[in-house]
């Protein structure tokens, strides 16, 4: 992954205690994604070193940007402290523990390019939590009339998606369901 001079996709990636997954993360990240993409983690709190590791990497990696947090303020806070520094018209959250793959987010990409304001992913295979996540997704599907089927998974949307929108303490959660009942036009991929 090279730099471009003004990335179109932000990557944020909030991440509290994970500095093993730092290093396999960006390998990956740069090994598989366009030269327009910026990533930028968000430390929140970490006790682990997730900082320090992440910081050092910058140094590799030019794509890479890091903020910290002093305390942990929870995954909402870091997405919005990453919005903040983002400057790509794209915006991914991508978790640092690996369970998501770069090539899903360039996928999301495409289709957000094809017209749609926000692409929710939907998780194939076995996982933890199935039940509990199929009960969960249902229920939001009939409270908040939305089609996609895991309000939960990998995410990518255009900026203004979260733009003058305050998000409370764990309101990560209902991104998809915010953006649907500001009339985004929202869609899902495997």
């Amino acid at each position: 992954m090279g730099f471009s001079s003004k990335p179109s996709v932000a990557v944020i990636v909030p991440a509290f205690n994970e500095a093993e997954n730092i290093s396999p993360l960006l390998a990956e990240l740069s090994a598989k994604l366009p030269a327009d993409y910026e990533v930028i983690i968000v430390d929140d709190g970490s006790t682990d070193g997730t900082y320090e590791t992440a910081v050092a990497a910058q140094t590799q990696y030019q794509f890479l940007t890091v903020l910290r947090h002093r305390t942990n303020l929870g995954k909402t806070a870091a997405i919005m402290t990453g919005m903040e520094k983002a400057q790509g018209e794209f915006v991914s959250v991508f978790d640092a523990d690996l369970q998501f793959r770069p090539e899903d987010m360039v996928a999301q990409v495409e289709k957000l390019r094809e017209g749609w304001d926000l692409v929710t992913g939907r998780k194939q295979g076995k996982y933890e939590k199935r039940m509990v996540s199929s009960i969960y997704n249902g229920l939001a599907r009939v409270m908040f009339g939305i089609k996609v089927h895991d309000i939960n998974a990998l995410k990518t949307f255009r900026r203004e998606v979260l733009e003058g929108v305050s998000l409370r303490k764990d309101w990560h959660r209902y991104i998809v369901p915010l953006a649907a009942a500001r009339g985004f036009r929202i869609t899902e991929i495997p």
